[in-house]
């Protein structure tokens, strides 16, 4: 049994890619982020550094200028807001960059921008 849910696991976690986010500007300790979206049962998670930083992305589905999040299970977060904007490859609009304007996230400051990160 352990054999087959070990076997479970490596298959699913292989099928995952992170969205890889390029950090620019600020004070960005590094430059390039990874996330992985979790689900209802499992946190989101922030790959900053090599350390593991699990929590929930915020967002509205059904705004694609509206502002984006990351709430850490230990209360911090990091919000952005959108700057630059554009539309996507069916001529729906879609935010393309985006400048935190809070954050109590030491690795992501206030200041910091991105472009509209990339699943692939």
């Amino acid at each position: 049994m352990r054999k087959i849910l070990s076997c479970g696991l490596t298959l699913f976690l292989a099928g995952c890619f992170p969205a890889e986010v390029l950090l620019e500007g600020a004070t960005a300790k590094t430059p390039v982020i990874l996330f992985y979206p979790g689900g209802d049962v499992i946190d989101d998670l922030l790959i900053v550094d090599g350390e593991n930083h699990f929590g929930k992305a915020q967002y509205q589905i059904d705004d694609p200028m509206g502002d984006i999040g990351f709430r850490l299970q230990d209360g911090r977060r990091v919000q952005a807001e959108c700057i630059i904007q554009g539309k996507d490859i069916i001529g729906q609009p879609e935010c393309k960059r985006y400048e935190v304007y809070r954050s109590s996230f030491d690795p992501i400051p206030e200041g910091t921008q991105a472009n509209r990160p990339s699943m692939f």
